[in-house]
């Protein structure tokens, strides 16, 4: 994960490239001079020091045999915000690209049980992936910093105030994924919309395994203020967007001898890793948020209907009630009032987000 840093590129000396839509090129511009980053990775990051050298560094080398099982009370609720987001850009700050903005609201629980909820400052990669799973790295990884909102923070038990979602790509030949069209990697610095919900929202889907842990910024000044919530599942990338991350960083022997962005797995120190499945991805508006509860509603409603059920089954669904998961967006008394409009007749599901 990498700090809001910004280069000066106007005393930075490199060469503008002829713009090339579909080029497995790096697009228009070259990468920035190893001797122009404030810090860079020609040695493996051994030589990062101050709070790099600390016991609670990340990344880390995820073990799912050896993550806590969680129970339903460790939630990871990740609400991506479903209209277009205009006149952004992906800036290019030599260890990273990175595009800023409020991208999705995070509700998440810590390992220490306490939920607490966060705003989208920005989004960054690392090719290939920082963190690893059962020692196997992914070919990138999407990081998207969250920070404590103010509310949150008021009555906060900890000092960790952002919160990272991470996200693994691998490469697939067939399948190249949206995200990367629209983040126009061919044009670095021209404008840029996105959608986060369309293009994300139907790949991270309820019910995905995700590890969590007390971490770091991955960068310097490494401080140990993060929590992390890694999913486990990897989205597809293909060749040609690949090669946007891989011709910078691991495929550029300038930039770090090959070995890409990345810093490598740190120990655990006795940390404790926790998994759960109790997450669930949402579209970000109200009017979004209804519509898909009432879509979730109807098709429970048809599975109940088409089902066999015994005389004590029925007996046992009676007043079996629709719960609104988004219980921080909506009251209960909301929730009752959408449940008459959708004639629910007091069935309640219990989403187990």
């Amino acid at each position: 994960m990498f700090k809001n840093t910004s280069v000066n590129t106007n005393k930075l000396n490199f060469q503008i490239l002829p713009t090339k839509s579909n080029s497995n090129s790096l697009g228009n511009q070259k990468p920035i001079p190893v001797s122009s980053l404030p810090f860079n990775y020609l040695k493996g990051c051994q030589d990062w020091t101050g709070d790099a050298l600390g016991q609670e560094q990340a990344p880390i080398n995820i073990i799912p045999a050896n993550s806590k099982p969680s129970d339903d009370s460790m939630k990871m609720q990740l609400f991506l915000t479903d209209h277009t987001l205009n006149g952004l850009k992906v800036d290019d700050i030599g260890t990273t690209l990175m595009v800023n903005g409020s991208f999705s609201k995070l509700i998440a629980t810590d390992v220490d049980g306490d939920t607490y909820e966060f705003e989208a400052i920005q989004f960054h990669f690392h090719a290939p992936s920082e963190h690893t799973i059962n020692g196997k790295h992914y070919d990138l990884e999407l990081h998207i910093v969250h920070q404590m909102t103010p509310e949150s923070a008021k009555n906060a038990k900890t000092h960790r105030n952002l919160a990272v979602v991470g996200v693994f790509f691998d490469l697939n030949a067939d399948k190249p994924h949206p995200l990367f069209e629209d983040l126009q990697l061919h044009d670095i610095g021209s404008d840029i919309s996105l959608n986060m919900y369309e293009l994300l929202g139907d790949d991270l889907v309820d019910r995905m395994t995700f590890h969590a842990y007390k971490g770091s910024l991955t960068t310097p000044p490494c401080t140990q203020n993060a929590n992390f919530f890694i999913l486990e599942k990897a989205l597809p990338i293909n060749k040609e967007q690949l090669d946007h991350f891989h011709l910078r960083w691991a495929g550029n022997p300038e930039f770090a001898h090959g070995r890409g962005n990345n810093r490598p797995v740190q120990p655990l120190n006795g940390r404790t890793v926790k998994m759960s499945s109790n997450c669930c991805v949402m579209p970000r508006s109200e009017e979004a948020l209804m519509k898909m509860t009432q879509k979730q509603t109807e098709e429970t409603e048809e599975k109940v209907s088409h089902k066999e059920l015994s005389k004590e089954d029925k007996e046992d669904l009676k007043g079996f009630i629709f719960e609104d998961p988004f219980s921080s967006l909506h009251s209960s008394k909301k929730t009752e009032e959408y449940l008459d409009e959708t004639n629910t007749n007091k069935t309640e599901l219990t989403m187990k987000i």
